[in-house]
């Protein structure tokens, strides 16, 4: 699942501060990152590279849904509507990338449990 150890994400968000502060500090804690504002542009990365998770908005969701047609295990973390912290996205996408027995395909974060 993890070239050369370090998992691959593939972030897609509307808006351009968000997407570069978020891949940013996925960076910072080792991640490879493929940002991008186009969900075209990430059929394309997950179409030639091996992705292990995708995280990406609501205004994006069916996304997943897409990209799956080329990686059917892709995981993917919704970003809810709630305000988080970078460290919060930082654990959400670590939890994502964590192997568990029984966890589903698509997890949802920031709303309020």
């Amino acid at each position: 699942m993890k070239r050369g150890g370090r998992p691959t994400v593939i972030l897609v968000h509307e808006h351009a501060g968000v997407l570069e502060l978020v891949e940013a500090a996925l960076r910072d804690r080792g991640t490879r990152v493929h940002a991008t504002l186009d969900p075209f542009e990430a059929l394309e990365v997950v179409r030639r590279l091996k992705v292990d998770l995708l995280v990406t908005s609501r205004e994006h969701t069916d996304l997943a849904r897409d990209l799956r047609q080329f990686q059917p295990e892709l995981s993917a973390l919704v970003l809810g509507d709630e305000p988080m912290s970078l460290e919060e996205i930082e654990v959400a996408v670590a939890t994502a990338l964590t192997p568990r027995a029984g966890r589903g395909k698509s997890q949802e974060s920031g709303e309020g449990d």
